[in-house]
């Protein structure tokens, strides 16, 4: 599973096209938080207590590029690490 580093401020998630909305940051993939695939739709949440990050999609198993995109650059900046499911 993927998560943000603990040692990293949720605020960074900003620079990445995410608001926090209850609880949840929301990614904008690309635009108004989520992303329509041909076979429907994909969003990336990530949970403010466990930071845990989610991709989340209506029963389409296409692996969208613009969510690909997204969680590539947030490990490319250092805000991610690799733990066991929880």
């Amino acid at each position: 599973m993927l998560k943000i580093k603990d040692n990293i401020n949720l605020r960074e998630l900003e620079k990445f096209g995410f608001s926090i909305i209850e609880h949840l940051w929301l990614g904008q993939v690309p635009d108004n938080y989520y992303h329509y695939t041909g076979d429907g739709m994909v969003e990336i949440n990530i949970k403010e207590n466990s930071r845990h990050i989610y991709i989340i999609g209506d029963g389409s198993y296409d692996c969208d590029p613009d969510c690909v995109d997204v969680i590539f650059d947030l490990i490319q900046s250092g805000l991610v690490e690799k733990v066991k499911g929880e």
